[in-house]
């Protein structure tokens, strides 16, 4: 089983970046950048209306290749929305 954990943006070692508007799944949302001295940047991309955290990617290995997580929140919204 997958262990969820909470990270807590406020912490002073955590820098965090606006990446300004996009959309994920047809739906506006919000890009932040999370970065930390020693780990990989993280980006966030939360819902505009809900304010829910709809994907999330980050880059690994010595290739750059990309980690995309869309996550549950965004495909449950738009199908609520198509039906």
């Amino acid at each position: 089983m997958r262990q969820k954990t909470t990270l807590h943006l406020r912490q002073p070692t955590l820098s965090l970046t606006h990446l300004g508007e996009s959309k994920v799944v047809n739906r506006p949302v919000v890009g932040v950048k999370v970065a930390q001295q020693g780990h990989r940047d993280v980006l966030l991309y939360f819902d505009n209306e809900t304010r829910l955290l709809v994907k999330r990617s980050t880059r690994f290995g010595r290739t750059g290749c990309v980690d995309v997580t869309g996550l549950a929140g965004a495909d449950a919204h738009a199908n609520a929305r198509s039906a």
